[in-house]
Order: C-alpha cells, then sequence, then structure tokens
C-alpha cells in the first residue's frame, strides 16, 4: 500500500526505491476507436443499427491514472498488470455505448 505518483513527461525520472515501480505512459494525444453494430431504439420505436467513431482524449493526467489504475492482475501474479490504457480505453467505450 502507498501513495500513488502521477511524474511529468519529458523528463529523467530515477526510481531510487525498491518497492517504486513504473506503471504505464499516459498518452495525450487524440485516441480513435469504432463502435460497430449498436442496437439502439429512436423515440418513435424504430430499431436502428448504428455504426459510429468515439475521438476522446485525457486531459487530467492524475484522474485518469488513478481511475486506470491496475492495482491486481487478472491471473494474480504482479508481474501480469497491464502497461497500457485499455482499461481506460474500455471504460471510455462503455459510456459511449450507455
Amino acid at each position: 500500500n502507498g501513495k500513488q505518483v502521477v511524474l511529468p513527461g519529458g523528463h529523467c525520472h530515477l526510481l531510487n526505491h525498491k518497492n517504486w515501480k513504473f506503471e504505464k505512459f499516459m498518452s495525450l494525444k487524440v485516441q480513435t476507436n469504432d463502435l460497430e453494430r449498436i442496437k439502439a431504439t429512436s423515440a418513435d420505436n424504430i430499431e436502428m443499427i448504428v455504426t459510429s467513431t468515439v475521438n476522446w482524449r485525457i486531459v487530467d493526467v492524475e484522474v485518469a491514472a488513478t481511475m486506470a489504475a491496475e492495482t491486481m492482475a487478472v491471473t494474480g501474479r504482479a508481474g501480469d498488470v497491464s502497461a497500457d490504457i485499455s482499461k481506460l480505453r474500455d471504460d471510455v467505450l462503455k459510456q459511449a455505448i450507455a
């Protein structure tokens, strides 16, 4: 148990304690994802199949890092935690579908 620290990009950082570990890079670029074949019902009760594209980006790195932090791997092994933003991407797509 410990405090999560978000270090600024563009600099070299030394993790000088044995318990400190690098978790992931957080890209501030625009992310694009496709949502294919979602069934939706219009206000006048007509069923449609919608294909759409979701464009999103991270604005607040600290909030995104806190919400996207994977503290336990599905397999239970410490080395199996994902180093990309796939969990955050899945959360964004779930919100877009809702």
